[in-house]
C-alpha cells in the first residue's frame, strides 16, 4: 500500500454540495455476527513511519488531535472497552506481512503488524487503521435570496482510512474496509470538527463489526 499525505492546511479539494459525504465499503467474514460482542477491543493507527519511509508525516498540531480525539470518539459509539494505542515501537516495513483483500466491490493491500507488536496488545480484537488522512474541503454551492441566488462556498474536515479487524484468536482478519466522512467546519479546524468527523468515521466501521453499538435513542 502507498501511502501519500499532504499537509491538512495546505491542500484544499473543491468539491460541489452534490452527493453524499458519507462512503463506506466493509467487508465481514462468514460466520461473524454483526452486533452482538461485548469484548473489549484495541485501535492502533499503523505507525506511518513503519510503512514507508519517504511518507509525510500528519503535523504535529494535527497527529495531537487525530490522538486526543480518537479515544472519544470509539467510546462514544459503543458500551464495549476501547483502547487506542499510540505505540512508540520501532518497526519497519520488512516487519510486515502485506496481505491482499478481495470483494468484488474493493480491493486492498494491507500490512499485518509482525507478533512483537500483537503481543504487546492485551485484547483479543485488533483494529488497525492504515492510510489514513483528514483533507480540508472547499464546498461550492447555491444560496437562494429574496432577490437572487447567489453562489457561496463552504469549508468541511474530511476523514478517510482503510482499516481491518483482526482476530487474534482466529489469527486471521475478520472485517475490513474503507471509510469516509466530513463535518461542515467555520475557519480553522478545532478539536471538536475532529472529534465529530472521527465519531462519524468509528460508527460506520462499529455497525458493521462484531461489537455492540449504541443505536440513536441510546446517544
Amino acid at each position: 500500500m502507498t501511502i501519500y499525505k499532504a499537509p491538512l492546511f495546505f491542500f484544499i479539494v473543491l468539491l460541489t454540495l452534490a452527493g453524499c459525504a458519507q462512503q463506506k465499503t466493509i467487508f465481514l467474514t462468514e460466520g461473524v455476527i454483526k452486533n452482538t460482542s461485548g469484548s473489549s477491543f484495541t485501535v492502533v493507527p499503523l505507525n506511518q513511519n513503519w510503512i514507508s519511509a519517504d511518507v509525510r508525516k500528519m503535523r504535529s498540531q494535527e497527529k495531537d488531535l487525530f490522538f486526543q480525539a480518537l479515544p472519544p470518539a470509539f467510546s462514544s459509539n459503543t458500551p464495549n472497552k476501547v483502547t487506542v494505542n499510540n505505540s512508540s515501537l520501532k518497526l519497519s516495513e520488512p516487519d510486515f506481512t502485506k496481505k491482499t483483500l478481495v470483494n468484488e466491490k474493493l480491493k486492498l493491500t494491507v500490512n499485518i503488524p509482525p507478533d512483537t507488536l500483537l503481543t504487546n496488545l492485551d485484547n483479543r480484537y485488533i483494529y488497525f487503521l492504515e492510510d489514513y488522512e483528514f483533507q480540508l474541503l472547499q464546498k461550492a454551492g447555491e444560496r437562494a435570496g429574496y432577490a437572487n441566488v447567489r453562489s457561496e462556498s463552504k469549508l468541511a474536515l474530511q476523514f478517510e482510512t482503510e482499516f481491518f479487524l483482526f482476530d487474534r484468536r482466529r489469527s486471521e482478519v475478520v472485517a475490513w474496509g474503507k471509510v469516509a466522512d466530513e463535518h461542515e467546519i467555520t475557519g480553522r479546524p478545532k478539536f471538536t470538527d475532529y472529534l465529530e468527523v472521527l465519531n462519524k468515521v468509528s460508527r460506520q466501521i462499529l455497525y458493521e463489526s462484531p461489537f455492540k453499538v449504541y443505536e440513536a435513542e441510546d446517544l
